[in-house]
């Protein structure tokens, strides 16, 4: 009877532990007042959590005072992204979206690991025709066929090694924005000091043409003025010396 008992519980507890090959991970967007603050205290979760930053990007609007947008991912242990959702979640004034996924690997990994067995198996059959083999072609096409297994164990154990992380740590993707009512505020803030900005740019434009107006008239209209009153001058003198004559006579 204990001999019928030990393969159902062998087979049981496999079962168990193939129904744990899933992965959950998570999508949100939050509306913040505050994204580089809210960037740290994520970072802050992720580590405290065991977890870490995948990546992290900030985007800068010109036309705005501050960053306006960001985009961070992060992985945490998979029993704790409930507790990691609640807690970003707190950071926010409002929950714009939120998505929790689910995707069951098990026959995908349960499929790889049969087939690395299998090549592992090859490999060790041909490590041991390639001890006993004497010549040199037989040895060189063993070598061939060992490099071609090992590579293909390579892809299997990484991609097994990503499974297993990815069921252990969850990915969420966090998307930030500024609240409108924080963000309309900057933005009045800095028209404000946009407008004063150009005026006094304006000014200087005004004040820089009015300079160059003034050298350009004493340079070159100065000159020729004095030029022209000078020969004014002389024709006045030379008409008022012939008049005088023809008056005398």
């Amino acid at each position: 009877m204990m001999r019928n008992k030990t393969p159902s519980n062998s087979n049981q507890a496999s079962e168990n532990v193939m129904r744990g090959m899933i992965i959950r991970n998570a999508d949100i967007s939050l509306q913040v007042n505050n994204i580089n603050s809210t960037m740290e205290k994520i970072t802050q979760l992720a580590e405290n959590s065991g977890g870490y930053v995948v990546s992290s990007n900030l985007t800068q609007d010109n036309n705005v005072t501050g960053t306006t947008s960001a985009n961070i991912s992060i992985r945490v242990p998979a029993q704790g992204l409930n507790n990691a959702l609640s807690t970003l979640k707190s950071l926010a004034t409002q929950v714009v979206q939120e998505s929790v996924t689910g995707e069951d690997i098990t026959q995908h990994f349960v499929d790889l690991q049969s087939q690395l067995s299998n090549l592992q198996t090859a490999k060790e059959q041909l490590s041991k025709i390639m001890a006993n083999a004497t010549k040199t072609s037989d040895v060189l096409s063993v070598f061939k066929q060992l490099n071609e297994i090992q590579g293909q164990i390579d892809v299997l154990q990484g991609q097994i090694k990503y499974y297993k992380e990815s069921v252990a740590y969850s990915l969420i993707n966090i998307n930030l924005s500024m609240n409108p009512i924080i963000q309309t505020t900057e933005q009045k803030q800095w028209k404000i000091t946009e407008a004063f900005i150009d005026s006094y740019h304006a000014l200087v434009d005004q004040l820089r043409h009015f300079t160059y107006g003034l050298i350009e008239f004493f340079v070159y209209f100065l000159p020729l003025l004095l030029l022209w009153a000078f020969i004014f001058l002389i024709v006045f003198w030379i008409g008022k010396k012939i008049w005088g004559g023809f008056n005398k006579k």
